[in-house]
């Protein structure tokens, strides 16, 4: 059942001029997917599509986008939907990479490791330098 509050819109159209029965047959082509366009309607069923910790992953991802950024444009075509499902397509590649490599331990301890190693080179090199600088003996 679809419920409709239409107070303070008599400013842009008349009430009195509504197609209810045009709306109800919308909203069953909707549901049933009937209608043209009808696969572009993954939106309906997202609610009971997302998985575990993905909405969590969702806000996450929002606030990271807050923090970082004055705004965010999702730009639709055609709805809304496809705008943010463009934007989500778009962005599939390199949240897939970042699993793949999150997920390799082995990839990220070296990683860590050659990281560690060039931190240790450059701080031993600058503490000879200043070794140097102040007159200290070099260990």
């Amino acid at each position: 059942m679809v419920k409709v509050d239409l107070t303070g819109t008599s400013a842009f159209f008349d009430p009195a001029e509504l197609d209810f029965a045009a709306a109800a047959a919308a909203h069953r082509m909707l549901g049933d997917k009937s209608g043209v366009g009808s696969e572009f309607t993954g939106w309906l069923e997202l609610p009971e599509r997302i998985r575990d910790g993905e909405l969590k992953a969702i806000l996450s991802a929002a606030q990271r986008i807050r923090s970082r950024s004055k705004a965010l444009v999702v730009i639709g075509i055609g709805g809304s939907y496809l705008g943010a499902r463009g934007a989500i397509e778009l962005l599939r590649p390199i949240r897939e990479e970042a699993e793949r490599i999150l997920a390799d331990k082995a990839y990220l301890e070296s990683v860590y490791r050659t990281g560690a190693q060039k931190a240790s080179y450059l701080a031993e090199k600058t503490l000879r330098k200043v070794y140097k600088k102040v007159g200290f003996v070099a260990r």
